[in-house]
């Protein structure tokens, strides 16, 4: 009745496969057969799923590798598109990473992706461009913001001018001594849309997070949220509503 719409996000802690042992055959087939049973339940109600989360690192996928990530990605695109074709797979979510033996940079990782042929497996790319401390207008060498006009050439060189970006996540920590403080969350936030809202070529955009999930200040990752974990919302609450015109 509130117009929301859900990105349902596949991945880990199941039944059929977790973080430790994607790449077994046996998995692989009992996880496409899981999501399809998941497609299945919410045809009709959930029309987006994202597939996996910031695979590029090996917090969230133990192979790191673009190439050891495609047997999941493909397996969930063909359940999810044999019940209702016109469902919208998106790519897990990217982090912010290195090139390193745990991570893979993003620029790298997208280019692994469509040298390996995955891009037949996603209708939209999924990408996770937090920069705090820095905000996303000052498109800093290291940032995601920076990379997006490199991921889009190599989008384009395969001739899919037309797929588009997703932010399936984006914010920034109000405490710690990474937090940027409410004001700095707000701007954030303002900036994100504020781009979104500019560029045709990026689709739905997805703010983490609501509600903090931890009150010790010195907890970065408990912190993203714009309410706190008391549920008293933060100064940037009001002005994210006037943001996008509810307010």
């Amino acid at each position: 009745n509130a117009g929301q719409q859900v990105l349902l996000v596949i991945t880990y802690d199941t039944n059929v496969i977790d973080r430790a042992y994607p790449n077994e055959q046996e998995r692989i087939s009992a996880f496409g057969i899981w999501v399809k049973q998941v497609a299945t339940r919410y045809k009709g109600v959930i029309s987006s799923y994202e597939i996996w989360n910031e695979q590029n690192t090996e917090r969230f996928w133990p192979g790191v590798s673009a190439v050891s990530f495609k047997p999941i990605l493909k397996s969930a695109y063909e359940a999810i598109k044999s019940i209702d074709i016109n469902n919208t797979v998106v790519s897990g979510g990217i982090a912010p990473a290195g090139d390193t033996a745990t991570e893979v940079s993003p620029v790298k990782y997208v280019r692994d992706m469509y040298d390996n042929g995955m891009n037949q497996y996603f209708d939209a790319l999924g990408w996770h461009p937090y920069s705090f401390p820095s905000m996303p207008y000052e498109n800093a060498s290291w940032s995601m913001w920076y990379m997006l006009t490199e991921v889009r050439n190599i989008m384009y060189s395969h001739g899919e001018q037309n797929k588009k970006i997703w932010f399936t996540e984006f914010g920034a920590p109000t405490e710690s001594d990474r937090g940027i403080g409410e004001d700095g969350q707000f701007e954030t936030i303002r900036q994100v849309v504020e781009i979104a809202r500019s560029d045709s070529r990026l689709g739905p955009i997805f703010l983490y997070s609501l509600i903090d999930n931890d009150s010790d200040a010195n907890d970065m990752e408990g912190h993203f949220g714009v309410y706190k974990d008391n549920l008293t919302p933060k100064s940037s609450v009001d002005k994210i509503k006037k943001l996008l015109g509810n307010g």
